[in-house]
């Protein structure tokens, strides 16, 4: 599950524990407070995915929106048309077990990513070559996170991994969100 919130509440959550790019295993007690933020609506579950996979083989999780902003304006026989790009926003988790010979253990290769845009938009004011009109751009600002990093686990066990941007925790806003994955493995046996 990928759950957000503020700053504050990961550091109230965690507390020496926070950290950008952590990846540990976490106890029944930090999932018992996570359900109390939860239910406080400090912590947001925003994705609950859950998928299955061959040991060896890459598994993905895709949350994402698209988000289409403008970047300049094409100038042609029929005026000034915008151009725009998209970009994917949200959460992304590429994870890729393998399996122990002792049949318990799981060694995860686990690649999660998050972009999100960040508000308010700054507002640029363009001049229309053509018609020499003047307008404004909201020029868009993204910010993205990603890692890789190596977890070895028990089936059923469930670790944290990420953190959001490592610059939110030099952030002295309070107010700014962060993001974590939280993963539960789970073995069955093929038939």
């Amino acid at each position: 599950m990928f759950v957000e919130c503020t700053l504050a509440t990961a550091r109230e959550w965690f507390q020496d524990n926070l950290g950008a790019g952590r990846q540990y295993a976490m106890s029944r007690d930090m999932l018992h407070k996570m359900r109390e933020l939860e239910a406080a609506k400090k912590v947001t579950v925003t994705a609950c995915p859950q998928i299955s996979t061959i040991s060896g083989s890459q598994a993905q999780v895709r949350t994402t929106t698209e988000f289409s902003y403008v970047i300049d304006y094409d100038i042609g026989e029929m005026g000034e048309t915008p151009i725009t790009r998209t970009r994917e926003v949200g959460t992304i988790l590429n994870v890729t077990p393998l399996i122990d010979a002792d049949g318990e253990t799981i060694h995860l290769t686990v690649i999660p990513e998050y972009c999100r845009v960040i508000k308010p938009n700054r507002r640029v004011e363009y001049v229309l070559p053509l018609s020499r009109i003047a307008t404004h751009i909201e020029c868009q600002e993204f910010t993205s996170y990603n890692m890789t990093t190596s977890v070895t686990m028990k089936h059923g066990a469930t670790v944290m991994v990420g953190g959001g941007n490592p610059s939110d925790y030099e952030s002295k806003d309070a107010q700014a969100t962060t993001g974590f994955w939280l993963i539960t493995t789970t073995l069955t046996k093929a038939k």
